[in-house]
């Protein structure tokens, strides 16, 4: 694509390619081309993505910058040269600033779909672990709370598991919306009570 787009500029005289150049271009873009995408499909750690977002960035790079070194221009002496607009540093300058808006754009990009990311997987998260009703911990939050203890032998822990007598009655006489609404008093009392290195949870549905 590179040298399709090369050989498309309207110059008064030849555009003449160096082939060994051209070959060493298209080695190193294929090259760090594919060790992005081995990054990025075959991932070690959680940062690999950065690693292949690198690979890319020198695949683009290495193919362009050798690409321009593989052509020079041989001008007709025939044409009459204008003269200059803009100088090398001012363009030199636009050049510079434009890339850096779209490096910037880019990471800010990236920023804020990692962003989104974190959030919704820690949202899944709360409502996997969270009782929708009372808002206490879930059955799934208490195992993993045990599980995240030390096994400790000199420590001593205590487990209390409460129930509510004829709660079965009061969801019969005065309807499940009663029923909910004992569920949450008590979880919110509980919740009150609770103290440093305690953890409450619902363990029923």
């Amino acid at each position: 694509m590179h040298y399709v787009v090369m050989s498309a500029y309207v110059l008064p005289g030849h555009i003449i390619w160096e082939p060994q150049t051209m070959v060493v271009s298209c080695v190193l873009g294929v090259a760090f081309g594919a060790g992005g995408v081995h990054r990025l499909i075959h991932p070690v750690t959680r940062y690999c993505w950065l690693g292949g977002a690198v690979f890319f960035i020198l695949s683009i790079c290495a193919m362009h910058f050798t690409g321009m070194a593989a052509f020079y221009l041989e001008l007709s002496p025939f044409y009459a040269v204008p003269e200059e607009i803009l100088s090398d540093i001012v363009l030199g300058v636009w050049v510079f600033g434009v890339t850096s808006v779209i490096f910037v754009v880019g990471f800010v990009g990236i920023n804020i779909e990692l962003d989104s990311e974190h959030e919704s997987v820690a949202r899944v998260q709360r409502m996997a672990t969270l009782d929708a009703l009372i808002g206490l911990p879930n059955r799934v939050a208490f195992v993993q709370y045990l599980a995240e203890q030390p096994q400790d032998k000199t420590i001593n822990s205590a487990v209390l598991s409460i129930g509510l007598d004829r709660f079965k009655e009061i969801n019969d006489l005065h309807g499940y919306i009663a029923g909910d609404i004992v569920l949450c008093q008590i979880a919110q009392r509980l919740s009150v009570a609770l103290g440093d290195g305690e953890f409450i949870a619902r363990a029923g549905g």
